[in-house]
């Protein structure tokens, strides 16, 4: 397998494994983040908003039905009544004083057995079962509840949105009497609910028994929606009205983006509404979605590093290894094992061309008397020069190894006889006036040189044989000389 395909597996596995172990520790850590964020939702945070609600409910909305309580029960209301209520003013006065003292829109009494209205300010009319403006009378006389809230248009008050808490009057034998209580403007409901909403941080919703809105914006043209109309939140209308005190936690998928909505629904039995708290998941997980994404980033960028980091130090590992395996340490040139590739690739390029090649193959004349008189290192730096010499004096299309000991093959790509004996030529006389110099000795040294061109058909082993012979022949000639072998077929 060639190294650069290793490199891209090795790279392969270490980016899956690390985005796989990466990703799954991040996803991990995530998922874990985001329950335990889900549980304090559902078990803490909306509980506790519902109680603080429901407190703030106590002070800010049941004092009202409170109020309309001791009006149904005070003694000068129903002493008056009892005298045949021949004192209108009177009656007049009384509301008047519970509509300042309470700061209250509207305060009322309706006298069942006269149908006058009184209100704080007068009389306003004397109602009717036909008029459809008055049935909510003939409805609280119907009722066995001792109060309702009724939300409607107050006609006493140019038609304006009202909240009347409307509380039965009846005598000592339980006999209905007439209706009381106050009216609070419904803007002011709204606007104390969304004060709510924007101090919890919550979205804040009120229903009747019905399942009807009882709090909504009185500017707005738009219709109340029914609970049970409502997306996503329409699956738990059983649920929340349940008629039972105890809070309830639910949960249901957003109709917009399928996120979780957390619900807690409690029933506040003083107002005969429903109280419910609901939160988006996706807002309280949004922060950590932000670090998530943080992470993923600076995870990747580390995760790129270390890939960048490991493939560097592996490849130049493999390149230290490739030049081990392919390079003469001695020298820096090919060696040996690597020549006979580059020998056969070289053979194959120019058998596919139909162009030809030569072969040089070069040897230190009398190399062994250099050892034996300058020793080893002498002997070293003298290879390593004879290298540098020839490597210095080919073409860059042209490929040199040390072939074994003292002897080195070039090998010269598209050139013939003729022009390899010119190239083996200029190489001889480089290394004749070359002056090798290590430390305290200077010497010359030569090369003789065998030329063989390849015939076309001649194997790696036969064309180097042919070389071979030519520098054995130049060697027994004298040395330092350039020698062309015979033909392929001169030789057979």
């Amino acid at each position: 397998m060639d190294i650069n395909r290793q490199q891209r597996r090795l790279f392969i596995s270490l980016v899956s494994l690390l985005t796989f172990a990466f990703i799954g520790t991040i996803s991990l850590s995530y998922f874990v983040a985001r329950n335990a964020i889900r549980k304090n939702i559902i078990e803490k945070e909306l509980p506790l908003t519902g109680d603080s609600i429901y407190s703030e409910i106590q002070r800010d909305l049941i004092k009202p039905v409170f109020v309309s309580d001791q009006m149904a029960h005070n003694t000068f209301l129903l002493d008056w009544i009892a005298k045949g209520e021949q004192d209108p003013d009177a009656i007049v006065r009384y509301l008047s004083e519970i509509q300042q003292r309470y700061n209250a829109l509207t305060s009322f009494y309706v006298s069942d057995r006269t149908r006058r209205y009184f209100t704080g300010k007068t009389i306003t009319k004397t109602i009717s079962e036909t008029d459809e403006d008055d049935r909510w009378f003939f409805r609280v006389r119907a009722m066995k509840e001792p109060y309702e809230i009724n939300v409607e248009a107050d006609a006493q008050n140019n038609n304006r949105l009202t909240a009347f808490i409307n509380f039965r009057v009846v005598d000592s034998a339980g006999r209905f009497l007439g209706a009381t209580g106050v009216g609070l403007a419904s803007d002011s409901i709204f606007k104390l609910v969304e004060e709510y909403k924007h101090k919890f941080n919550r979205d804040i919703t009120f229903f009747d028994l019905a399942g009807n809105s009882t709090v909504y914006d009185p500017n707005s043209n738009s219709p109340t929606v029914r609970l049970s109309e409502r997306p996503g939140i329409k699956v738990l209308t059983s649920e929340i009205l349940n008629g039972s005190p105890i809070p309830v936690n639910l949960s249901y998928k957003s109709a917009t983006d399928d996120s979780l909505v957390h619900v807690n629904s409690r029933f506040v039995p003083e107002l005969k509404w429903y109280l419910v708290v609901s939160q988006d998941e996706k807002e309280a997980v949004s922060p950590l979605n932000h670090i998530l994404l943080v992470n993923l980033g600076i995870g990747s960028l580390a995760t790129l590093g270390a890939l960048v980091l490991a493939i560097w130090l592996v490849s130049r590992h493999q390149q230290r290894l490739v030049r081990v395996a392919v390079t003469d340490k001695l020298t820096g040139v090919a060696n040996r094992s690597s020549a006979d590739t580059k020998f056969s690739q070289v053979r194959e390029e120019a058998k596919a061309s139909g162009e030809t090649f030569s072969v040089l193959v070069i040897d230190c004349d009398r190399f062994k008397q250099v050892n034996d008189e300058y020793g080893h290192l002498v002997g070293d730096l003298v290879i390593a020069e004879i290298a540098r010499s020839i490597r210095q004096n080919i073409r860059s299309s042209d490929y040199l190894a040390r072939w074994g000991g003292e002897e080195f093959l070039v090998l010269l790509p598209n050139a013939n006889c003729a022009g390899a004996m010119r190239r083996a030529e200029a190489l001889r006389v480089a290394v004749e006036n070359h002056v090798f110099t290590a430390s305290d000795v200077s010497l010359k040294k030569t090369v003789s040189i065998g030329v063989a061109e390849w015939d076309r058909t001649e194997s790696n082993e036969a064309l180097f044989d042919r070389a071979d012979r030519a520098l054995l022949e130049s060697k027994q000639s004298g040395r330092n000389r350039v020698t062309a072998a015979t033909t392929a077929a001169e030789y057979v």
